[in-house]
């Protein structure tokens, strides 16, 4: 397979345009039908594909899968990824391609091969930069909301969608140069509230072209801009799209007091929740290497790995987060279980380990499966 592929694309002087603050849509600048074409011709030849290590794999995969499953919204993931650029590509390519292959749903797997052709574009479009075609500045936006194709919700949950709120998804990307020349590619995503509101296609009705989007034509429409129009990346991007409804709204989600400096400190206070709970996504990612491990020696498969982790995301959750850390509770079970698990956590803290037994059965029996999914599909 040749890696280093260079895709066709219309022939624009996308840097100018982007230096003066435009918005461009990704067909703007690279052939969508070579992206697709690319992506199937992968798809059909996926065992050709060599897997490669990403550093910090494990420890990223237990933030981001932890923190997708107890935030309903308003959380942003911050990954970077150093090294040869080629081969960041080729094995985030490998992770999308054996998602794919494991999902036996029609209409998710057409979300799939839309994640495929994103990472097609997002490294084409570092190529660009790299050959100084587009700024050193450039972002890459994607938006995943949740789906809105005409199936069942309890079948959207079931493929592991949180319709309880229409959890979507804002990621970017951009490409970071040391002293040295050496690149970074660094993600940002943003979990956010009633994602199927329309904003993102308003917006892209304000500032690119008129464009019908659904849920997944936004995974099929990458948004290129600058810093210069997004300063704050991703985080400007969400404030602006909450926006559109008005000021009473962060990430989504309807709020009762409005507060200026909410997207400000958003990314710190982030961070400052992943730093809290280092210990369970430490412990999360040690489990993700033993499964792996299995996975390599031909123990389990890539299915079972993926099963085994988000079990084990879910016993991390009750047994060492919710009792501890009692305000995720209600994100992660419901209204009505959240009460119970923030009792239990009370009790215990009380020292009545009979009362919060109780509300610990209590709180298992009231689950709501709509919450205690993460966001993206199984």
């Amino acid at each position: 397979m040749v890696i280093g592929f260079e895709l066709e694309h219309t022939e624009l002087v996308a840097r100018d345009r982007l230096a003066q603050g435009n918005v461009m849509l990704s067909h703007e600048l690279t052939d969508r039908l070579k992206i697709e074409e690319t992506a199937q011709y992968l798809i059909d030849n996926h065992e050709a594909v060599a897997e490669i290590p990403i550093e910090d794999e494990h420890l990223n995969n237990g933030i981001t899968g932890l923190f997708e499953k107890i935030t309903a919204s308003g959380h942003l993931s911050h990954i970077e990824f150093e090294g040869d650029q080629e081969l960041v590509h080729v094995a985030t390519l490998q992770r999308l391609l054996n998602g794919y292959m494991i999902n036996e749903n029609p209409w998710d797997k057409r979300r799939n091969f839309e994640e495929i052709c994103e990472e097609l574009f997002i490294y084409d479009g570092f190529k660009k930069i790299e050959s100084g075609e587009l700024s050193e500045d450039t972002l890459f936006l994607t938006s995943s909301d949740s789906p809105d194709e005409k199936v069942a919700n309890q079948e959207k949950v079931d493929q592991g969608y949180r319709m309880l709120n229409n959890k979507g998804m804002l990621r970017s990307h951009h490409f970071e140069k040391d002293e040295s020349g050496n690149w970074t590619r660094v993600l940002e995503q943003v979990s956010r509230s009633n994602s199927n509101d329309t904003s993102t296609k308003r917006w892209c009705n304000s500032n690119t072209a008129s464009v019908p989007l659904s849920a997944t034509g936004g995974l099929s429409m990458q948004v290129v801009t600058s810093r210069q129009r997004l300063p704050d990346g991703v985080i400007t991007w969400q404030s602006e799209l909450d926006a559109i409804f008005g000021t009473d709204r962060f990430c989504g989600e309807p709020i009762n007091e409005v507060e200026d400096d909410r997207y400000s400190t958003l990314r710190q206070e982030s961070a400052d929740r992943e730093k809290k709970l280092e210990k369970q996504t430490t412990m999360l990612a040690d489990f993700d290497n033993k499964l792996k491990v299995k996975q390599l020696a031909g123990e389990i498969t890539y299915k079972d790995r993926l099963s085994e982790f988000y079990k084990y995301i879910d016993d991390v959750l009750k047994r060492r987060i919710v009792l501890n850390s009692p305000q995720y509770a209600k994100d992660t079970f419901g209204e009505v279980a959240g009460a119970h698990y923030e009792k239990a956590s009370y009790c215990l803290q009380q020292g009545d380990e009979q009362q919060a037994r109780m509300h610990m059965r209590l709180g298992e029996r009231t689950e709501l499966k709509e919450a205690s999914v993460g966001c993206g599909g199984s």
